[in-house]
Order: structure tokens, then sequence, then C-alpha cells
């Protein structure tokens, strides 16, 4: 149980890929905040999936997506692979979320079922979905909010243009987290969302007359992750250490292999090779009875 609810997740018993995968969230395994009229079906955007962004399933390596879902938000969010990374010494695998999250929204991407076009006088594409880089959170809070990255980072220019002071800069306001590839273990990461309102003109309000509709910047929030000293010294001592070693006796072994296969021929043919010294046969004198003439017997004449 947590402080956002009730998480039935996945031990990974049967399958280690599902490990902390979310099987319900309260209960459920679907929302009810997302639905229009278009197209889209409102199950894309309302299917709870994922991990909670805690941890994630072992084996990481090669994985290009994950998900991730955001009871802050209402909606599960994608990430995926940019590269390789490390903390504190330990390798780790890069995610950021994907282009789906705010960028790729539409009947086009077949999840048009985020654009619910609940706040009036909203600054829209035709089809009623936000530009690029915002999302409508007015079913998520009940109430007209717009969702950005900080400072507006990637959103469209019908949305930037009219504000100053925009600095985005992806190292202090992109979504990401760095997890270890073996385990699953996320060791840094960060999550930096903005929360944006539509200001317009108010007819009963002159000082409002020369207001265009703009989307305002409200306020923007960090929530991140870094592993302390002792669980870095916990994940070097129990897993790095004895990669290492494992690393280095699969070397040896190799070597150890590749030299008795190199080595073993060659002494097999050296030892079936002849000498190169010249043979000299043992000659042997035999000398028989017959060879040796006739003489006369010590004791006298035989005929006698």
């Amino acid at each position: 149980m947590t402080e956002d609810g009730i998480y039935t997740i996945n031990t990974g018993v049967k399958n280690a890929l599902e490990t902390q995968m979310i099987e319900f969230w309260n209960g459920k395994n679907m929302l009810d905040k997302w639905s229009n009229s278009s197209r889209g079906s409102s199950m894309t955007c309302n299917k709870i999936e994922g991990t909670d962004g805690s941890g994630y399933p072992p084996f990481r390596e090669g994985v290009q997506r994950m998900t991730i879902f955001s009871s802050d938000i209402c909606r599960t969010v994608d990430i995926k692979y940019v590269g390789s990374s490390s903390y504190e010494g330990i390798p780790a695998a890069r995610y950021v979320t994907d282009d789906n999250f705010l960028n790729k929204i539409g009947p086009e991407h077949n999840n048009d079922c985020y654009c619910v076009n609940r706040i009036p006088k909203a600054i829209v594409k035709a089809n009623g979905c936000l530009y690029e880089g915002a999302l409508d959170l007015s079913t998520c809070f009940d109430a007209p909010v717009v969702l950005t990255l900080p400072h507006m980072m990637g959103a469209a220019e019908e949305y930037t243009s009219l504000i100053d002071g925009m600095h985005p800069n992806p190292e202090k306001h992109q979504i990401f987290v760095d997890v270890e590839p073996l385990t699953g273990t996320p060791l840094n990461g960060g999550k930096r969302v903005q929360f944006n309102m539509f200001l317009r003109r108010i007819d009963s309000i002159r000082l409002t007359d020369r207001l265009p509709t703009t989307l305002f910047p409200v306020l923007w929030i960090e929530e991140g992750i870094a592993l302390n000293e002792d669980m870095v010294k916990l994940i070097d001592d129990s897993l790095m250490k004895i990669l290492t070693i494992l690393d280095i006796v699969q070397w040896t072994m190799i070597a150890i292999g590749l030299f008795l296969a190199i080595s073993m021929p060659i002494l097999y043919f050296t030892k079936r090779r002849p000498s190169s010294g010249t043979i000299t046969p043992t000659l042997t004198t035999t000398t028989s009875a017959a060879s040796i003439p006739e003489r006369g017997g010590l004791g006298g004449n035989p005929d006698k």
C-alpha cells in the first residue's frame, strides 16, 4: 500500500520478466479518466500497465522500451532507451520519456483519447488536440490544468512564443531514469513536470481586453531518486565485484582453452614425426656347427 493507493504487483515467480509489473491499482486494471467521441480507443489511454517506477524487471540489457504507470497524472507513460550511463561507478542504461508522452498525440497516433478538449478557448489544433509538448489533464484533476515539461521544453511555438523567460535545458528539465540492467534497480532519476493554465480575455474585466490567450506556467516540480552510499556499496559488493570476478574467470578459461587448442595438436604431431638421424643396422655374426672343420679327437684315432 502506498500514499496514492493499493498496488497489486507481480512477484515474478512464474516469469522473472514480469517482476514488479502492476496487476491492479486500487483493485482496477483500467482507468475511467480518458474518453472522447473520436476514433481513438479510450482503452489505449485508460489501460494500467508497467511498473510504478520504483523498480523494473531484471535483465534489461538490450530492452529498448519500458512502461511506467503514474497515478499522479492518471496515465501510463512509455520510456525509451537512449544510451548507457553510470552512477557512482555502476554501469546503467538511461531511459527518457517517449514521444507519445507529450509530442505524438492525436488520431494519427491512435491515442486521441488524450485529446479531451475540455478547456474553453484553449489553443488547440483543428482536431481538438493540444499542440506538441502539452497534455490536457482536466479530466484527471477536474480542473483546467495542462502538463508540460519544465520551461515548456519541447513545446510547440504556439505556446512558447507568448511567454518570456523560458530557458529549457535537457540536463535540468528532462524526465529520465538510470537503471542497472541486470537487476532492474533504478540508480538515479528525475521526474520533472510543469503545470500550466490558459489565461484568456474575460469580457467583464476591461483589464484583460488586450490579453491574448496564453498557456501560462504556474509551477514546476521535480521528484528524484539517487541511491545513497550504503545502497551503492551493497550493489557493488554483492553484484559488481562478483561479476568482475566471473568476468576474469571467464576470460582466463577462454585463454586456457585457446592455449590447449593450439598446443595439443602441435605436441601431437611433434611426437609422431620420425627422428631425422641416420639409422645404422646392427650386424650380428652367427657361427653354426657345420662350419667347424673336423679334427681328430684328443683321445686318439677313432678307427681303433
